[in-house]
């Protein structure tokens, strides 16, 4: 997952980075610009805890939601979820 992604779609010009896991953390960014500036980031994390991994979002910079690992049916995807929000699947 290590990595920089990047895409457009219509007007919105989307980036995603990813650095490595080291110390039982992986630290990514993710920001979405328009013409006249930035419409959208996203600060994220997958931590290593006791009881698994969780994917921890701050989206605007504004506070944490944390998704447990819920399902991993291969190296390339896996299903996070909280009990606020819905279930989302990360495949690569």
């Amino acid at each position: 997952m290590t990595g920089h992604w990047a895409a457009t779609v219509g007007d919105v010009h989307m980036e995603e980075a990813w650095i490595g896991p080291e110390g039982g953390v992986m630290l990514g960014v993710h920001r979405d610009v328009r013409v006249g500036g930035t419409a959208f980031f996203e600060y994220l994390r997958i931590e290593e805890r006791a009881d698994g991994l969780v994917y921890i979002a701050s989206r605007m910079g504004r506070g944490t939601t944390e998704f447990a690992l819920g399902n991993a049916t291969s190296m390339v995807r896996a299903l996070w979820q909280t009990s606020t929000l819905s279930m989302f699947t990360v495949q690569l």
